[in-house]
C-alpha cells in the first residue's frame, strides 16, 4: 500500500476534524514555539486531506512509502491500534455472516434434498434410483448433522434469552 509520509508546520498541531485516518506525531517546536512540526500519513495524490485536518499546514513534504512504518521514534498511536483492529474485526464478521448465510442455505438444501429422497423415511422408494445409490448410512449422517446444527442453534438462542 503506497502512501505519503508529509512533514509540515502549523499552529495548531492537533487535526481539526476526528477521527483521522491516518496517525500522525507531533514532532517539534519551532526555537520561539510559533509553530509545531507535524508528520503524517495521507493517501496518494491526497495533500488536501493535511488541509482538510491542518488548515495552517505549510511548509509542506511529501514522500512517497509503501506502508506505514513505525518506530520508537514514531510509534503506532493507541488509538490507531485500536481502529485498525475494530476494522480487522469488523471485516472478520463480515466473512463470518457471509459464511453463516452460505451454511444456511446450504442447510435448506440439503433439508429439501433429504425430504424428497429419503428412502427411510419414505419419500421415495428404495427401488428408485436413488435408493440404489444412496445409501441409508450417508442419509442418517446428513439427518444426524442437521439435527446436531439445529440443536445448537436452539441452544445458542436459550443462551440469549438468560
Amino acid at each position: 500500500m503506497s502512501l505519503l509520509r508529509v512533514r509540515f508546520f502549523t499552529t495548531e498541531p492537533r487535526p481539526v476534524n476526528w477521527p483521522v485516518k491516518h496517525p500522525f506525531w507531533i514532532t517539534g517546536y519551532s526555537g520561539d514555539c510559533e509553530y509545531s512540526i507535524v508528520v503524517s500519513y495521507a493517501d496518494v495524490g491526497d495533500l488536501e486531506y493535511i488541509m482538510e485536518n491542518w488548515p495552517e499546514a505549510n511548509n509542506i513534504e511529501a514522500d512517497k512509502v509503501d506502508g506505514y512504518k513505525f518506530t520508537d521514534r514514531f510509534p503506532m498511536p493507541d488509538w490507531f491500534e485500536r481502529d485498525q483492529l475494530r476494522a480487522e474485526t469488523a471485516a472478520l464478521r463480515a466473512q463470518l455472516d457471509a459464511a453463516n448465510e452460505d451454511a444456511e442455505a446450504i442447510l435448506v438444501a440439503l433439508k429439501l434434498i433429504l425430504d424428497c429422497v429419503d428412502y427411510t423415511s419414505g419419500s421415495c422408494g428404495l427401488t428408485e434410483m436413488v435408493g440404489g445409490a444412496l445409501p441409508a448410512q450417508i442419509i442418517r449422517k446428513a439427518r444426524a448433522a442437521l439435527a446436531s446444527h439445529e440443536a445448537r442453534i436452539n441452544e445458542a438462542l436459550k443462551g440469549g434469552e438468560e
